[in-house]
């Protein structure tokens, strides 16, 4: 058989290469949109650390730089929290924070010393923090023995966005980067400084940097952006028994039956999400964020959440949270053997198979009284439901699938169907004592016992209706 292509011609009608060809058809040729010139665009990028200074930039340098610049959030060690809450390091609103590191340690006889800087600020400031950048550089430049002769030495270069990854909430802050690289004369060949790298960022998030940086200098610029906030911790409250309770569940679905005869057999009322994966470090984020994160409007008293329980064992062993997906099943294991969320065993929340956590629930106690009224629960019920629902369209499909359940929806629901039942019950039962029991009833006497006795049965049914 000959392996040459088949015209289109001879395919079927409903082929792929056919109606790839129509499809096709709606485009005008790249020649015809794209000048002569255009290249596509690489495949792959160089991504390079924050703090990575090199020949490419500056007027040593090429003139390259990278396509996108990444680092670590750093940690916060003087803000006052507990050892199980990380804080990210963040410069304040209208402030910039720089940090530097020395260049060569001897540089002999060279005439000149390069210094670079680099400023990491959202645009619509970076014009009014370039000036006071300047300012501080020149400063540092005299008291250094370091002068700028030719204004051709100094370049000033826009860089690859950097991008402050926060690993613990997987919060991101992408902001632009510029750099200022100067070549200046030593003015004295012995006791001149031999240059320096500077990093300064300005209200946003700060790098971690390796421990050859020094804090530097601190300048203060006007800025209308809103500083990024970080949330206090609360201590919970003493939760009152009568408080009713929420139960969140993911990772598992629940399969409708309606079975009139038998009893179901509950394994097939339930199954697991087949896509839900505990080990990927974005689902512990977002389970971890759906427990700390709940608005006060949801009326939450305390929670019994076993990602937090697990976060705080990972800080205790010097392991960070979220765990990438290879560590996890190990570390969850451990976790589960000894861990206790509230007064119970942490796998008492959990639903585990072949040692993967398939599914787990966390249970909320919402400062709603078992016996409030029906309109007040459906309204926190309203509140959930829309709480849930914002959260699974705000995670990805490893993740999604959360739905909640309560004893409180139940008793209101059938509160709810209650009173108009009773009204039903007690029009019937009139039409009854005053329209036909007269018509089948002969005796006075006998019809007025009968009435009676319905009329006192109805009665102790309201009140067990009302009570």
């Amino acid at each position: 058989a000959s392996s040459a292509p088949r015209p289109a011609a001879a395919l079927a009608a409903g082929h792929g290469f056919v109606a790839a060809q129509a499809a096709l058809a709606n485009f005008d040729a790249l020649s015809e949109v794209f000048d002569p010139f255009f290249a596509a665009p690489p495949l792959a990028v160089d991504v390079c650390g924050g703090h990575a200074f090199g020949p490419a930039t500056g007027p040593r340098g090429g003139g390259e730089s990278c396509a996108l610049y990444w680092c670590e959030v750093a940690e916060d060690t003087a803000r006052e929290t507990d050892r199980f809450t990380f804080a990210p390091m963040v410069v304040p609103e209208g402030q910039c924070r720089c940090f530097w590191e020395p260049g060569e340690e001897t540089c002999g006889n060279a005439p000149e010393a390069l210094v670079e800087q680099r400023l990491v600020a959202a645009a619509p400031i970076v014009d009014e923090v370039m000036g006071l950048a300047s300012a501080e550089l020149a400063g540092k430049m005299e008291g250094s023995r370091l002068t700028l002769r030719n204004a051709s030495n100094r370049q000033v270069s826009p860089l690859g966005p950097l991008l402050l990854h926060e690993w613990e909430s997987g919060d991101v802050a992408l902001r632009g980067m510029t750099e200022v690289s100067i070549l200046a004369e030593r003015d004295n060949l012995t006791t001149s400084s031999c240059g320096w790298r500077e990093l300064c960022f300005c209200d946003t998030y700060v790098c971690k940097l390796p421990a050859s940086w020094a804090p530097g200098p601190v300048f203060n610029f006007t800025s209308n952006l809103r500083s990024l906030s970080v949330a206090d911790s609360r201590m919970p409250e003493p939760v009152p028994i009568s408080y009713a309770s929420v139960d969140v569940i993911f990772g598992m679905e629940v399969e409708p039956h309606n079975s009139i005869l038998g009893t179901p057999n509950l394994e097939d009322l339930w199954k697991f999400l087949p896509r839900f994966d505990m080990r990927r470090p974005w689902t512990q984020r977002k389970m971890y964020t759906f427990c700390t994160q709940l608005p006060e409007s949801m009326r939450v008293a305390s929670r019994r959440c076993w990602i937090e329980d697990f976060r705080a064992f990972l800080i205790d062993r010097g392991e960070r949270f979220p765990v990438p997906d290879a560590y996890f099943d190990p570390l969850a294991a451990e976790f589960t053997a000894l861990g206790l969320t509230g007064a119970a065993s942490s796998q008492d929340y959990m639903w585990i198979r072949d040692g993967q956590i398939k599914a787990s629930f966390a249970t909320f106690t919402v400062r709603i009284d078992r016996l409030a009224r029906a309109e007040e629960i459906f309204e926190q019920q309203r509140l959930w439901d829309a709480y849930v629902e914002e959260w699974n369209a705000g995670s990805d499909k490893y993740a999604r699938g959360s739905w909640h359940t309560s004893e409180l929806w139940v008793y209101a629901e059938a509160d709810a169907e209650l009173i108009p039942s009773l009204h039903r019950v007690l029009a019937l039962s009139g039409v009854c004592i005053f329209l036909f029991m007269p018509c089948c009833v002969g005796n006075l006497l006998l019809y007025l016992l009968a009435s009676l006795a319905l009329l006192a049965s109805l009665g102790c049914l309201a009140w067990l209706f009302v009570v």
